[in-house]
């Protein structure tokens, strides 16, 4: 029994403990004279009235604080899920903006080459007056002809030369 007895006792020292060291459930608005506002838990100090009281909700139990705490880590969780998705769309979105920049450069660039070839063709364009029809005329193909061969001539003979006087 003692057992019992000491347990009934441990159990009302445990209440009577708690109950002595809660914090303060109220809090109290205090407003001076010349109008600053003091917010306190014991009661307004001279010179000051009190303008309100505030009730404060009891303290949390352990378990209402666990709660509490996978409730945010949760909400930080889905608020880290939430700003990843976001950064990976703004990416695309960057991506898909970058790429249709290119294709637009690449456009612009394949225009303006077209233009240049256009002109480039018109420079080159002989133009005829429109009243004048052309005539073409037949051009034979040129033949190219060997040379001919230089024959070298023989040279005439040459009479002998005479002999001097008196002849014998």
């Amino acid at each position: 029994m003692d057992s019992l007895e000491s347990r009934s006792r441990m159990i009302v020292l445990a209440v009577a403990l708690g109950v002595m060291s809660t914090p303060a459930l109220a809090v109290n608005k205090c407003v001076a004279a010349d109008g600053s506002v003091t917010y306190t838990d014991g009661p307004c100090a001279g010179g000051t009235t009190q303008a309100r009281r505030i009730e404060t909700p009891p303290p949390l139990t352990y378990r209402e604080q666990l709660e509490a705490r996978r409730r945010s880590e949760r909400v930080v969780d889905d608020a880290r899920a939430l700003e990843a998705r976001q950064s990976a769309e703004r990416a695309a979105r960057e991506r898909r903006q970058e790429a249709e920049r290119a294709a637009e450069l690449a456009a612009q660039q394949r225009q303006a080459r077209q233009e240049s070839l256009r002109e480039e063709q018109e420079r080159w364009v002989v133009t005829q007056p429109v009243t004048q029809p052309v005539v073409r005329r037949y051009v034979p193909p040129i033949q190219v002809v060997p040379p001919r061969p230089i024959v070298k001539q023989p040279e005439p003979e040459r009479p002998q030369p005479m002999r001097s006087y008196p002849f014998r």
